[in-house]
Parts: structure tokens; C-alpha cells; sequence
């Protein structure tokens, strides 16, 4: 915010606040016009993690394509588990259509990605697993 705030100062001056604000108010309606479009996303790569959040630990589940590189959705949970991971894969297969997901080897996955009919793509320790760890530690440094 604070970065966002000194490129504005050249047009208006506004603090990193109003802009968080701005981000607080408009951020849904920014990211569905900043959204790739449904044609370019080829694959969904997903993963979860734990981040503490308070005194609670809660798994956040990221989808990201690689080869255009952007973050696709996130979903939050309290666990990871079967039902969480379909309403995840549910809201992808809405907005970009069925694309394979890669994805590594939690059980809860099979039947997620069976209910909706997405091929599942388990990957290993190669460079898969590499681009979506990557962006997972990324999401856990902001965190």
C-alpha cells in the first residue's frame, strides 16, 4: 500500500490508508476485472496451506496456472478436507471451465476433483511441485 501510495503521489496524494481502504471497498469488484480470461487458463495447480490467523490456524487453498502465471482463486478453511477442496474446485470450474488439475498426493483430492469431473494430475518432487511451493511460501511470508 505504502508503494501504491508514493506512484499515486504524482497524480493525488493519498496515504497507504486510504488506499487499504480503497482495497477494502473495491478489491472484489478490481479482481473480477483483473481476472485472466477464461480461454488462457490451461491448468489449475492446487495446493493448501496452514497459516495462523489469530489464535487459530486455518488452511488456505490457492489455485494458480503456471503458464500464465496468475493466481486463479483462494478459498480459507478451517481443515483441509474433501468437501472444502470441491466447493474450491467447484468455483474454478465455474468461472474458467474444466482444465486438469495438478495436484500432489492428499486423499482428500480424489473425490474432489472426481465430483466435478477434473482429470487429476498428481505431481511429484520435480519442477511442479517447485512452481506452486513457491507461490505457497510467497502467500505464507505475506502472511
Amino acid at each position: 500500500m505504502r508503494k501504491a501510495s508514493s506512484l499515486l503521489a504524482q497524480l493525488i496524494k493519498r496515504s497507504h490508508v486510504a488506499i487499504w481502504k480503497w482495497v477494502q471497498r473495491y478489491g472484489q469488484l478490481l479482481g473480477m476485472a483483473l481476472r485472466p480470461a477464461r480461454k488462457y487458463v490451461k491448468t489449475f495447480f492446487v495446493d493448501e496451506t496452514f497459516v495462523q490467523l489469530g489464535k487459530n490456524k486455518v488452511a488456505v487453498w490457492i489455485a494458480y496456472d503456471p503458464i500464465i502465471k496468475a493466481v486463479l482463486g483462494f478459498h480459507v478453511s478451517r481443515e483441509p478436507n474433501s468437501v472444502d477442496a470441491y466447493l474450491f474446485l467447484l468455483r474454478l470450474v465455474i468461472t474458467y471451465g474444466k482444465r486438469p488439475v495438478y495436484t500432489y498426493s492428499a486423499m482428500w483430492h480424489n473425490g474432489a476433483c472426481r465430483w466435478p469431473g477434473l482429470d487429476r494430475i498428481v505431481y511429484g518432487f520435480d519442477s511442479d511441485k517447485v512452481i506452486i511451493e513457491r507461490i505457497m511460501d510467497r502467500i505464507k511470508d505475506r502472511a
